[in-house]
Parts: structure tokens; sequence; C-alpha cells
């Protein structure tokens, strides 16, 4: 009973440790996914000024082009403005997919917090199921040993009585012999 309250509290700390091993890794990834986050916006935000930058220059050359240079010139910017509106989507994108992944971690966390609490109070009752049965033990041991040294002194009164009954079954049987030769010679 002892043995199997103890590997029940084994299987109980090794339940907790792979939950703290979880509860790690998931505070690692939280970090990781709000550091990505972070990154994730500081590009966006670099990615929009350039976008504003680069329109407001498109607007100025476009306003005082006078030639084919200068519609070239456009035409590459247009296509720059264009290349970073495509970079500032995906970033966009990504901060999104950044941010799916920091709330599932989170939730994964949370998850894990509450299974290593419910691990520690499992863990607890084991250890007081333990320390129950352990008392038990003892008291069923003195028990045991109680019994044991009466059981001793019964053997011994045993012994005592045996030896009682055969000198008076001896002393009998001399009375017996002696009461007889008496009367067979008439006293």
């Amino acid at each position: 009973m002892a043995e199997e309250s103890e590997e029940r509290s084994q299987l109980a700390q090794e339940k907790l440790s792979k939950c703290e091993l979880g509860l790690q890794q998931s505070q690692a990834d939280v970090i990781r996914c709000k550091d990505a986050l972070e990154d994730a916006e500081r590009s966006k935000a670099q990615a929009e000024k350039t976008a504003k930058e680069l329109t407001l220059r498109v607007l100025e050359l476009e306003g005082t082009a006078l030639g084919d240079g200068a519609s070239r010139g456009a035409s590459r910017l247009q296509a720059r403005v264009d290349e970073l509106t495509a970079a500032l989507d995906k970033e966009t994108r990504d901060k999104e997919e950044a941010t799916r992944n920091a709330r599932k971690a989170e939730r994964t966390l949370k998850d894990l917090q509450l299974q290593l609490g419910e691990s520690d109070k499992q863990k607890q009752r084991l250890a007081e199921e333990i320390e129950k049965l352990e008392t038990k033990v003892k008291r069923l041991k003195q028990q045991a040993d109680d019994l044991e040294a009466s059981d001793s002194n019964l053997q011994l009164v045993k012994r005592r009585l045996e030896r009682e009954l055969q000198d008076s079954t001896e002393r009998a049987t001399r009375l017996e012999a002696e009461s007889k030769r008496l009367k067979a010679r008439g006293v």
C-alpha cells in the first residue's frame, strides 16, 4: 500500500516535471513571439515612413516633370512604392501571424500553469496519504510487536503450568502408590 502511494507520488512528480518543462518552453515561445511582433511593428513603421516619403517624392517629380526622363524616374519611383507597399502588406500579415502565435502561446502557458497547479495539489494529497499510511504501518507494527510479546508471555505461562501439571501428576502417582502400599500392609 505504501509502495503504491510512493509509486503514485513518483508519477505525480514526473508529471509535475514535464509540466514545468512545458511551461518553460511555452514561456520561451511567448518571448520569441513578442520579439517577432516587436520586430514586425518596427519594420511596418519603417516601411510606412518610407512609403510616405516615396509617395511625396513621386508627387513632386510628377509635378515638376517636363520630359520623358522624369516620367521614367517616376515609373521607377512608383515601382519602388509598389514594392514597399507589398513589403508593408507582408509585414502586416507577419505581425498578425505573430499576434496569433503569441495568443496561442499565452493560452498554452495558462493551461500549463493550471496543470502545474493541479499537479502540486495532487502531490500534496499523495504526500498526506503517504504520511497517513506510514502512521498506520507504524501502528500495525506496534500491534504485531505487542501480540508477539503477549504470545511469548503465554508460552512461558503454558510451559510453567505444564511443569506444574507434570509435577502434580507425578506426586499424585507417588501418593497413590504409597496409599496402595499402605492398604496392602493393612494400615
